[in-house]
């Protein structure tokens, strides 16, 4: 019978009771699923426990028990002690450092400890390492401790980590690097307003645009995703990308590079900013670029391709938009 105590001998259960309560879980399952379903059998019939039993036990008891904080500030203090140091067993020292930090910060709560006993500006100074391996994973963990959570985004912001991020997208010699800076970049800017104005201050869209002309099919990829994506998410971007002249870029990129995957999401992108901007319309229908004319030859091209069905989509949507507009201007002629 459970004492008041919460049933633990007197005990206070573990502070992290979310985690505990989790871990609880398990060893009821455990329990159920080990109990023999013949309340009458005698216990000294009842087989012992495997060592590999008893090791499931042993760890989920283990987990419970964790300070996570703790070990936390124990991998920062070893990291700013070593940050400076470029010795090969220093470089390893950081790199497992860094991967079990990216460990403990899976949860919400962790992530914005590590913010609070200061692994964040840790991790900043890291990014620039001479070792790419140390670059990469403390891009990594950056990325993890503001993915969905809107406190440490804004405290990052602050920080200047948006700046960080583009810097490395746009000049590290390493491709995992770049990749991993993408990839913070949209960890930090989904869905944070204060993290899109500083995108829009800091040129990030011509770092996207950047990434998309480069050679590196992953960062065409992603690059091309995130940018549709926050166009779709967030249409005041619509103006500033007017006034840099994203859509002649968008469709040259088009026009000038061999057709691949990605060029779905750079349809996306295009078609959101015609449809819901006169002066990227306009811009669209540029003679030079001859846009409606490559629109016809792509949709040829796509047809009858299952794996190109969005992006044929996108080219449909557009060329339907140019027709109905000629005719609405046909009408205002007449």
């Amino acid at each position: 019978m459970a004492s008041g105590d919460g049933g633990n001998g007197g005990e206070e259960w573990p502070k992290d009771f979310k985690k505990a309560q989790g871990t609880l879980n398990e060893v009821l399952h455990f329990a159920v699923e080990n109990t023999p379903a013949n309340e009458d059998r005698e216990p000294e019939t009842r087989e012992p426990l495997t060592e590999e039993k008893k090791e499931f036990l042993n760890k989920v008891f283990n987990d419970m028990l964790r300070d996570e904080v703790k070990e936390m500030k124990e991998h920062i203090e070893v990291l700013k002690r070593i940050q400076d140091s470029e010795t090969e067993e220093d470089q390893e020292e950081k790199e497992e450092r860094l991967e079990a930090l990216l460990d403990l910060c899976e949860t919400i709560d962790n992530a914005q400890d590590f913010l609070k006993v200061g692994g964040v500006s840790v991790a900043m100074v890291l990014c620039r390492d001479p070792s790419s391996e140390v670059r990469w994973r403390a891009l990594d963990l950056l990325a993890m401790t503001v993915q969905n959570n809107p406190f440490n985004q804004n405290a990052m912001v602050e920080q200047d980590a948006l700046k960080l991020f583009i810097e490395l997208l746009d000049n590290d010699r390493a491709y995992q690097v770049r990749v991993k800076a993408l990839y913070a970049i949209s960890c930090l800017v989904r869905e944070n307003e204060l993290a899109q104005d500083a995108l829009v201050k800091e040129d990030g869209f011509s770092s996207m645009m950047r990434a998309m002309q480069s050679d590196i099919e992953k960062l065409q990829i992603k690059a091309a995703f995130l940018l549709s994506a926050l166009l779709w998410e967030q249409p005041k971007f619509n103006e500033a990308l007017h006034s840099m002249g994203m859509v002649q870029q968008l469709i040259s990129l088009l026009l000038q590079t061999e057709h691949k995957l990605y060029h779905e999401h750079v349809m996306s992108a295009i078609l959101h900013l015609v449809s819901q901007h006169a002066g990227c319309r306009a811009d669209s229908l540029i003679p030079d670029l001859n846009f409606r004319g490559f629109l016809e030859e792509r949709m040829k091209e796509l047809n009858g391709k299952e794996e190109y069905l969005e992006e044929l989509e996108y080219c449909q949507k557009l060329t339907a938009l140019y027709a109905a507009e000629a005719q609405n201007d046909n009408g205002a002629d007449r």
